[in-house]
């Protein structure tokens, strides 16, 4: 095993009910992880423009104007909503993303308990962990993660134990904040 574990390490039970926001919080946070440069080029590029097609639409002297200068704009916007749109539609088709999972992290891994599914996982099995604000995302594959809201911890201190159970096993793939 690549990091040591202490036998100390705190065990943590969390019980998780996604709701809409977590999911789509969780997806835009992937999103400008993947695509933050890009998006914040086309959004720098775009806003003067939209902004001028605004003003030009105003001004009753225009009469041949340029649409496609708002291209960058409303493909930032199109990229936005298309997001909100799927994660909604996966959230409310996926009857197993609606229950009540109950998550049991330890020095070893985890293990996920719901009404239709279960399993469990080593930590060497999770290459990417990162905390945001509102959630933990423990990714399992490249577009496949595990999202656990801060909201489903009952105290400040669960939240600092799995921090360190999250630091302990999986190391630099860990990616926490400091509050």
């Amino acid at each position: 095993m690549e990091n040591a574990i202490t036998t100390n390490s705190p065990t943590v039970e969390v019980e998780v009910t996604l709701e809409l926001n977590d999911c789509v919080r969780a997806n835009y946070w992937v999103l400008f992880k993947r695509f933050g440069f890009a998006l914040i080029g086309l959004s720098i590029i775009g806003l003067p423009l939209f902004i001028l097609v605004i003003v030009n639409l105003l001004n009753p002297n225009v009469h041949n104007f340029n649409w496609p200068a708002l291209i960058p704009f409303s493909g930032v916007v199109l990229l936005l909503v298309q997001t909100y749109i799927v994660t909604r539609r996966n959230l409310a088709g996926n009857k197993a993303l609606q229950q009540r999972i109950r998550y049991t992290f330890s020095e070893y891994g985890f293990e996920a308990l719901s009404a239709s599914s279960s399993g469990r996982s080593n930590w060497e099995n999770i290459p990417d962990a990162y905390e945001t604000k509102h959630n933990f995302l423990l990714f399992i594959a490249k577009n496949l993660m595990y999202t656990i809201p801060k909201r489903c911890f009952s105290n400040p201190e669960d939240i600092r134990n799995f921090r360190t159970l999250l630091s302990q096993g999986l190391g630099t793939k860990a990616r926490l904040r400091r509050d």
